[in-house]
């Protein structure tokens, strides 16, 4: 029989320690930099075009897809990217 190796007492803490210790570190630049600097995301923010007041700016045509919808609409336009289509697959 192998002995097995458990993790109990001081080991048990030192393992769960160090995996809680890591997530932290890991969370640190994510969630904790910007939560006590915010002055420098928001610089960041500002300089990409990214802060809200750049945001209320933009044009609801930027969030709308790309791509001509009334086209689908008209019969005409329809039929003839269906044919453009077909052509395409064949």
């Amino acid at each position: 029989m192998a002995m097995e190796k458990r993790f109990v007492g001081w080991r048990y803490f030192a393992l769960v320690g160090g995996l809680v210790g890591m997530i932290g570190l890991a969370m640190y630049p994510i969630a904790i930099d910007p939560y006590l600097h915010p002055e420098k995301y928001r610089a960041i923010q500002q300089q990409a075009g990214l802060d809200k007041a750049s945001r209320k700016k933009m044009k609801k045509a930027a969030y709308e897809a790309v791509g001509d919808k009334d086209a689908w609409k008209n019969p005409k336009y329809r039929d003839a990217i269906r044919e453009k289509e077909a052509t395409l697959e064949e």
